[in-house]
C-alpha cells in the first residue's frame, strides 16, 4: 500500500469542483462525487487535459456511517520541491499528496467515480493509479477509521504470485499457501462485493488498547472480502458497508456483481 499523505493535510480547505475537465466534461456525465483538495503548492501533479480512466465504485451503506473516498499518491523523484527534508521520524522524505471524494448517496446506495488518470505524474514523478483507502466514522462522530478497499494490478499483465506465497517472513505463522491463494484470487473477482463491516466498542467491558469503533478488525471479518484488486478490463467495483450494531451483512459468497445494477 502506498504511503499515505501528511495527516495535516487532512484539515483541507473547502470543496472544489473540477467537473470541467475536457475529456469527461464531453462524455455522458461528469464523474459522480464531491471533491475534496489541499491547499495548492507548486509540487502538486497536473491535472490531465484528456482524462479517460473512470473506475465507478458504487455499493450500499447505512445512514449510520458517513464515508469517503481518499486517493493519495507519492513522489519519486528525489528533486528538493518533492521531499521534504526533515529526519525520516519526523515525517520527513518523499513527499505525500492526495485529495478526497465524497460519494453520492441515495437512501442506502451510493456510487462514486475514481478518475485514476485525472493527474499526471509531473515533475515530482507521482506514482499514480486508481487505489483508494475508505475513511469511514459513525454518523455525527469526528473518531475516523481507515480501511483500504481498493488497489490497483492493472499494471501486471499477469498478477504477482509473491503476493500469496508463504516466505520466510510467514516463518512464525501457519501458512496455509492454496489458502492465501484463493484468498488472492478471490480479491481480483468482481463477482464477490468488497464487505466492510463497522462495530462499536461500548466503553464498559472494551480491554485495554482497544478502540471506541473499528471496521474489518480480523475478528469482525468472517471470511468476508475486504479489498479489491483491480485487473485489467475492470471499470466497476462494488464496495458494501454494514454497521453491525445495527444489522447482519450477508454471508460471504460469490454473487452478481451488480444484482440491482450499478448506477450510472
Amino acid at each position: 500500500m502506498r504511503a499515505p499523505y501528511p495527516t495535516n493535510s487532512l484539515r483541507w480547505l473547502a470543496a472544489a469542483c473540477l467537473a470541467a475537465l475536457p475529456a469527461l466534461a464531453a462524455c455522458q456525465s461528469a464523474p459522480a462525487g464531491r471533491l475534496q483538495l489541499p491547499p495548492p503548492q507548486s509540487s502538486d501533479p497536473p491535472l490531465n487535459p484528456n482524462p479517460t480512466d473512470v473506475i465507478r465504485v458504487y455499493g450500499r451503506a447505512p445512514e449510520s456511517l458517513e464515508f469517503w473516498l481518499q486517493i493519495a499518491f507519492q513522489a519519486r523523484s528525489s528533486d528538493s520541491d518533492c521531499i521534504i527534508e526533515k529526519p525520516f521520524w519526523e515525517g520527513g522524505g518523499q513527499k505525500g499528496w492526495g485529495y478526497d471524494i465524497h460519494p453520492v448517496r441515495e437512501g442506502e446506495r451510493w456510487h462514486a467515480d475514481i478518475v485514476a488518470d485525472r493527474y499526471l505524474p509531473g515533475h515530482c514523478q507521482w506514482d499514480i493509479d486508481a487505489g483508494a483507502t475508505m475513511i469511514v466514522r459513525p454518523t455525527g462522530s469526528e473518531r475516523v477509521v481507515l480501511v483500504a478497499p481498493l488497489g490497483d494490478l492493472r499494471a501486471y499483465e499477469t498478477p504477482p504470485d509473491d503476493a500469496w506465497r508463504c516466505t520466510e517472513r510467514h516463518r512464525h505463522f501457519d501458512c496455509n499457501e492454496e489458502a492465501r491463494r484463493q484468498q488472492f484470487e478471490a480479491s481480483m473477482d468482481p463477482a464477490i462485493p468488497v464487505q466492510i463491516l463497522c462495530k462499536r466498542n461500548p466503553p464498559e467491558g472494551r480491554r485495554f488498547g482497544e478502540l471506541p469503533f473499528v471496521c474489518n478488525e480480523p475478528r469482525l471479518r468472517n471470511g468476508a472480502k475486504v479489498v479489491h484488486r483491480l485487473r485489467p478490463g475492470q471499470r466497476e467495483v462494488r464496495i458494501d458497508l454494514y454497521d453491525l450494531d445495527r444489522e447482519t451483512p450477508p454471508a460471504p459468497a460469490k454473487m452478481d456483481s451488480n444484482p440491482q445494477g450499478a448506477p450510472r
